[in-house]
């Protein structure tokens, strides 16, 4: 018969591992697309004399195409005969030629590409051949469909799931017992049977994490509708040869290994540099398929992210093998060098990490990456304070393990909000607030409103007040910007109902940009100007 000490040991093994997986898979998010659109030819909603010759998209950061996934249909649903898609040297441009030959109508241009960051974007434009109308083809301004979630993505988010939290349980457990385990913790059989268990279990989850997303990235890259098309492996050999691909087989193979490793040893944490090389390798294939992958500092930034996923798998794991093995497991003084070393790490990195994604400061309030990293920081807070209270009880050997458990719930809310975080739109990238000014006229004023002053696709809307709205026959605009080098970008505005719309505008860099504005009133235009920044 099992003792209830043992019991209630195993029982605290299951929860530790549950709230570990839980408390990610509640924390995660749809993933987000975060390579923007600066620039397509022909512009969004283009009314064109003649045929293009060809068709491109411009992104501001690295993109690599999806196979197949360019495509230009006409207001039939015919899909058009096109060329060999080329991208440029830098990866920010794709260029197709259009072979068909085009008649007056209307069609549809769309891609697909992988972002630096590893998700899936796509964009489309609309654009019109000869004096037709556009009315029939239901498209408005590029949508970038990696944004908008479902199905793939969130089986993305669950193989991400997996393997943070088999992380935690495998090579984070076993660096913590390798640093700070007492000699009790290995002359108990059953306490390295439990550890042994616990740390399979972290191994499996990590393979199971690594093979699943190389099965679904081939239908979330193409947009598959069918989930079938994971049984076949659809994608599979494209994706295997692509850098995330080749990321996930080195972090499959590292986890097989160790866990032959674990298998094989009475003591699997014995000698260190095993399960510590595991943890490295391991952090660093989550880290170099993120954002600290792209930016100016991508080396360094990928090197702090690898860090600071190692230092919060061993803090963390470390408290999973105080629950399962009792806190004869760990020796308080090894533990407290090791758990505030690993948080002097997490805060450092944590902190140079903030600086490349939140700008300006206000972000920080106003995205919800901002939002979700200000929730990390209360956790890491939160997580500090229970393990103050949980050294007392290491020591002493008083009171009880309640500080213990309240530090694992507080590590898995800052593991869900890191998967969150790893998902998330950074806030430099989201920022931009919405635009509204009023510019006076000679009778009355003009409303100006922005959705967005992020770079990129911008709806904007002229509108005059009931005075103005009584003289004004006409409103034109440009926008230009000295810091950008843009002597005139046409903004093509649309009456109606009194309002004077555009939804074709493309921004292509973060500069102070000028509106310039004509209202012309049937006898003397008037000139009027809106200067914003845009980010």
């Amino acid at each position: 018969m099992r003792s209830p000490i043992r019991t209630r040991r195993y029982g605290a093994g299951v929860i530790a591992a549950t709230a570990v997986i839980i408390g990610v898979m509640v924390g995660a998010a749809p993933a987000a697309a975060h390579a923007n659109l600066v620039a397509t030819s022909p512009t969004q909603g283009a009314q064109l004399d003649t045929a293009p010759e060809s068709v491109s998209f411009t992104m501001d950061e690295p993109v690599q195409l999806v196979p197949g996934s360019v495509a230009l249909i006409s207001a039939d649903n015919d899909r058009l005969t096109l060329g060999e898609p080329s991208v440029s040297a830098d990866r920010t441009q794709i260029k197709v030629a259009i072979l068909a030959n085009l008649t007056n109508d209307v069609y549809l241009a769309t891609v697909r590409a992988v972002s630096a960051d590893t998700h899936v974007v796509a964009y489309s434009i609309r654009f019109t051949v000869g004096d037709v109308e556009d009315n029939d083809v239901n498209v408005g301004r590029p949508i970038e469909y990696g944004q908008a979630g479902g199905s793939w993505t969130i089986a993305i988010e669950v193989a991400r799931v997996l393997g943070y939290s088999g992380a935690v349980l495998s090579v984070g457990l076993l660096v913590a017992m390798a640093l700070a385990g007492t000699p009790g913790a290995l002359a108990g059989t059953r306490t390295v049977r439990r550890l042994t268990s616990v740390a399979l279990l972290g191994c499996l989850l990590v393979a199971v994490g690594a093979v699943f997303n190389l099965t679904v990235q081939g239908p979330y890259a193409q947009g598959s509708a069918d989930w079938t098309s994971v049984l076949r492996f659809e994608g599979l050999s494209a994706t295997s040869e692509s850098p995330l691909g080749v990321r996930l087989l080195i972090r499959l193979g590292v986890v097989l290994l160790l866990m032959c490793w674990v298998i094989r040893r009475r003591i699997p944490w014995r000698p260190t540099a095993v399960p510590l090389t595991a943890g490295a390798l391991i952090s660093y294939t989550f880290a170099a398929g993120g954002h600290a992958a792209t930016g100016v500092d991508s080396t360094f930034a990928v090197v702090s992210t690898t860090t600071h996923v190692l230092a919060m798998t061993i803090w963390i794991g470390g408290v999973v093998a105080l629950v399962v093995g009792g806190r004869s497991t760990l020796a308080p003084r090894p533990w407290a060098v090791v758990a505030s070393s690993c948080l002097a790490l997490v805060l450092a990195t944590g902190i140079y990490q903030a600086a490349r994604r939140v700008y300006p400061v206000d972000s920080l309030w106003r995205t919800d990456y901002g939002l979700i990293l200000l929730g990390k920081v209360t956790a890491v807070i939160a997580v500090v304070v229970f393990a103050f209270w949980a050294r007392r009880w290491l020591g002493s050997r008083a009171g009880g393990p309640w500080p213990v458990y309240a530090e694992l719930v507080a590590g898995a809310v800052v593991l869900a909000l890191t998967t969150v975080l790893a998902s998330s739109v950074p806030a430099r990238d989201d920022y931009g607030p919405a635009l509204t000014a009023t510019a006076r006229l000679e009778r009355g004023t003009l409303t100006v409103h922005a959705d967005t002053t992020r770079r990129g696709p911008v709806t904007v809307r002229l509108e005059p007040d009931a005075a103005a709205r009584r003289t004004v026959t006409a409103i034109s605009a440009t926008l230009s910007s000295r810091t950008a080098g843009v002597a005139r970008l046409p903004v093509q505005l649309t009456e109606r109902h009194g309002r004077w719309t555009s939804e074709n505008v493309i921004i292509p860099t973060p500069a102070e940009w000028t509106l310039s504005i004509v209202v012309d009133d049937g006898t003397s235009p008037v000139v009027t100007a809106v200067r914003y920044v845009v980010w």
